[in-house]
């Protein structure tokens, strides 16, 4: 694209649907972003660790925060696990930190994905 006159100069596939690979942990941190803004919630809260957060309950060969039973994490250390390790337990804690049910974090970010104009992104969970 010309940066100058927004001219598309080539494009190849430009409307192939591709699915991203970590946008979901994206919106999973942008969602507890804007609940600690509002203050719903606080980057020092410490999390629950029910067992569908726990690694070994993560599908095999995921990225991973390596959370298990016993641990103490917080949502600050959390939102670290998605950014820096990408882990997919640390999005289902948070997501579960967040709301009820994974089932409700997951309408939540495909509402907010609408109201950004993300017309053609559907989220299935937050990992």
């Amino acid at each position: 694209m010309d940066v100058n006159t927004g001219v598309v100069l080539y494009e190849k596939n430009a409307d192939l649907e591709i699915p991203p690979a970590s946008l979901t942990k994206l919106m999973t941190i942008h969602l507890a972003l804007k609940d600690v803004a509002a203050g719903r919630v606080s980057l020092d809260d410490v999390v629950a660790l029910p067992r569908e957060t726990w690694a070994v309950n993560q599908s095999p060969g995921s990225s991973l925060m390596f959370l298990g039973p016993g641990q103490r994490v917080t949502l600050r250390e959390l939102i670290l696990g998605m950014a820096v390790a990408s882990g997919n337990d640390a999005a289902v804690a948070t997501a579960l930190h967040l709301t009820p049910t994974v089932k409700d974090f997951v309408l939540r970010m495909n509402a907010e994905a609408q109201s950004m104009g993300l017309v053609k992104t559907h989220f299935a969970d937050p990992a």
